[in-house]
């Protein structure tokens, strides 16, 4: 008899760009006149949520950090 075992993995990846366009900051600009209600929060490790995260609160989320290469 064989027993078979899944295992799921939830994957997200972010990716955080700046810009100093100026219809990047104008676009900044309306959305914050806009919003007046909504909290301006930066996207961090600690408020990322994940998919699926809140279905599984005992297994711990590893979310890494990387740099970005310069080429």
């Amino acid at each position: 008899m064989i027993a078979l075992r899944a295992t799921t993995v939830d994957v997200s990846l972010v990716e955080l760009s700046s810009s100093d366009s100026d219809s990047d900051r104008e676009y900044s600009q309306d959305n914050d006149s806009n919003s007046d209600s909504e909290e301006e929060s930066e996207l961090t490790e600690e408020n990322l949520k994940l998919p699926g995260n809140s279905q599984r609160k005992k297994n711990k989320v590893n979310i890494q950090v990387l740099e970005k290469q310069e080429d």
